[in-house]
């Protein structure tokens, strides 16, 4: 911008020369002219042609002179112009050239990340895990192997499984229970509340999930084994022994 601004003040100087020369000039060539006419007429002296003629030449030759600087100006600007078009361009093709190189990265980024993520294991919800299969690192690992069992945050879940003839239309959700380890001795008893009974049998048995208190759970891991109580009848003991005396009428 300031080298334009240098040639545009230049190019105004040159032609204003120019057009000031141009006058002198022809005001010369009319001096010239005028002598010419009183030697002629035996006005004026052939040494006062000559110097007049002198004149008018240096005249010209001045304004051929600024005419051209006027047009070394010119090719000088269009040169100037041509040269900032081409480094224009060629930063307009260096900024295209590094956008297309990040954009290829990018790609390239997300491509590895897509990579990454199908290459790593990832547990569907928090949890311990509590059983790992033996791998080794560097092993090849099949798709669908099973890696690792997670026992996910939150309440303590008792699976159980009931004689089916006796647990269908007793055993229902909500009902009180009681579980016992049996590592923890005969009367370590831990209250809970069945929470899902399955709606059919299968080899002659009732799945049954039985939540256990957050407080009670707290020590449980993943794989004991256990006891399993549940109420489904309130009977005084007399009421269960007149009951099976009324049945054996």
């Amino acid at each position: 911008m300031a080298g334009q601004q240098v040639l545009a003040a230049e190019a105004a100087t040159t032609d204003a020369q120019v057009e000031e020369a141009q006058a002198y000039a022809a005001e010369a060539e009319a001096e010239r002219a005028r002598v010419a006419a009183l030697l002629a007429r035996g006005a004026a002296s052939r040494a006062e042609l000559e110097s007049a003629e002198a004149e008018a030449r240096a005249s010209a030759a001045r304004v051929s002179a600024l005419l051209g600087a006027r047009r070394g100006a010119s090719a000088a600007r269009a040169a100037e112009g041509y040269a900032g078009d081409a480094a224009r361009s060629r930063l307009v093709a260096s900024a295209e050239s590094i956008q297309a190189e990040r954009a290829e990265a990018e790609a390239e980024l997300a491509r590895l990340g897509r990579a990454l993520d199908a290459r790593s294991l990832r547990a569907p919800v928090a949890g311990i895990v509590v059983e790992r299969a033996p791998l080794s690192p560097g092993q090849r690992v099949e798709a669908g192997a099973l890696l690792v069992v997670l026992a996910p945050d939150g309440p303590r879940v008792v699976e159980a499984s009931f004689d089916a003839e006796r647990a269908i239309g007793r055993v229902m959700a909500g009902q009180a229970a009681r579980v016992r380890v049996r590592s923890e001795g005969a009367l370590a008893y831990r209250p809970a509340t069945v929470s899902r009974v399955s709606g059919e049998a299968r080899d002659g048995v009732v799945l049954v999930e039985l939540a256990l208190a957050e407080s009670n759970a707290a020590t449980l891991t993943h794989g004991l084994v256990a006891e399993v109580i549940v109420t489904v009848d309130h009977r005084s003991p007399l009421q269960i022994a007149l009951d099976a005396a009324g049945g054996a009428r």
